[in-house]
């Protein structure tokens, strides 16, 4: 049997936006490197890969905590604007 809540449309969306995250993160860690491409000297290749991958890891922290609020914002059981108790106005 699937489990209906980790297969929602809401939550795909957080996936994606953590995906994208991951890849703008990469990008703008891979454009750095090739920015100051003279200065890396040829032994150490082993060092910069231990460093993207250190990179990769703190990014998916950011990303994850950039997400708790989103998160939190999905399982709310409201199912439309007009039902939100803070949007009521009258």
């Amino acid at each position: 049997m699937k489990n209906k809540l980790l297969n929602t449309p809401r939550l795909k969306f957080l996936y994606s936006l953590l995906a994208f995250e991951l890849v703008y993160f990469t990008l703008f860690r891979l454009f750095f490197l090739s920015y100051f491409y003279r200065e890396v000297t040829p032994g150490s290749a082993s060092l910069i890969a231990k460093a993207i991958w250190m990179g990769f890891r703190f990014d998916l922290r950011l990303s994850l905590i950039l997400l708790v609020p989103g998160l939190i914002f999905v399982n709310l059981p409201i199912k439309s604007l007009s039902e939100a108790a803070f949007f009521y106005f009258g």
